[in-house]
């Protein structure tokens, strides 16, 4: 060692023995220790794949794997099959409707229903003054026979769409007063209330 070196010789500060290793030394590494985590890759990629496939499958379809393989989502309905909703019976226009101002509280009330009913078709009788309300709270379509039912709901949701407020349905006709030369109506409106603003 140089005179300069200011820390005393240990076993590191021996000479080298060129005939001793050098460095670090490893034993050799085995053939699968070098290839598994390639097998891993080529079998876990693969796998992933086709996993994220069949589930965006699933969420497309919306059902079950049986649903989207070997299904037809849409088939063909058999002819003999008949709808069961049925649109039932269709409103007469031809009836005659008499609308009635049963102190609505409103002058000119009952004409201007009567308007709106004839602009869609209905046959409306003209209507007489004003009648006693008779303990009605809610505007009211009253029909004869049980055969106007479809045309006194029809004429029941004009109304409450004219009075912007439902009207209701009842069978059996009020006595009203019937103008001279016009036939008895098969519908009457009693309007009880004014329309509600809107």
């Amino acid at each position: 060692m140089s005179k300069g070196y200011p820390y005393e010789e240990d076993e590191f500060d021996a000479p080298v023995d060129p005939d001793g290793p050098h460095g670090v030394h490893r034993a050799p590494r085995s053939a699968w220790s070098k290839w598994w985590p390639f097998l891993v890759v080529i079998i876990t990629v693969p796998a992933l794949t086709f996993a994220g496939v069949y589930w965006a499958m699933q969420t497309e379809s919306g059902g079950s794997g049986a649903d989207v393989v070997g299904t037809d989502p849409d088939p063909d309905p058999s002819p003999d099959v008949t709808p069961t909703d049925d649109p039932g019976p269709e409103p007469v226009l031809t009836t005659q409707v008499m609308v009635i101002n049963a102190e609505s509280g409103e002058h000119g009330l009952a004409g201007k229903v009567a308007d709106v009913l004839k602009e869609a078709g209905y046959a409306t009788q003209n209507t007489p003054g004003n009648a006693d309300k008779g303990g009605r709270t809610t505007d009211t379509v009253y029909y004869a026979t049980e055969d106007l039912l479809a045309t006194a709901e029809a004429v029941a949701a004009l109304v409450g769409k004219t009075q912007r407020h439902p009207a209701t349905v009842e069978q059996g006709l009020p006595t009203v007063e019937v103008p001279t030369g016009e036939d008895p109506p098969a519908i009457v409106v009693m309007l009880v209330t004014r329309p509600t603003p809107g």
